[in-house]
């Protein structure tokens, strides 16, 4: 399972929230959660998560801004 955790670093995108989340809930949860699906639902809901309030607030922000 370490070689597989290695791997995984690897290959996952370097998002430190991500790797903290992942470690804290390994660690909480024990390493069974560190699954496939876990990661792939994880790394779909940072995605979102990143996408939709980035350009909700982006908008926001900038409407703000040409206020001023």
């Amino acid at each position: 399972r370490a070689e597989d955790l290695k791997s995984l670093r690897l290959v996952l995108p370097p998002v430190p929230a991500l790797a903290h989340r992942l470690r804290r809930d390994g660690l909480a949860l024990g390493q069974s959660i560190l699954t496939i699906d876990h990661l792939e639902d994880e790394l779909a809901r940072l995605a979102r998560q990143r996408l939709a309030p980035r350009s909700g607030s982006g908008e926001a922000s900038e409407t703000a801004d040409g206020a001023h």
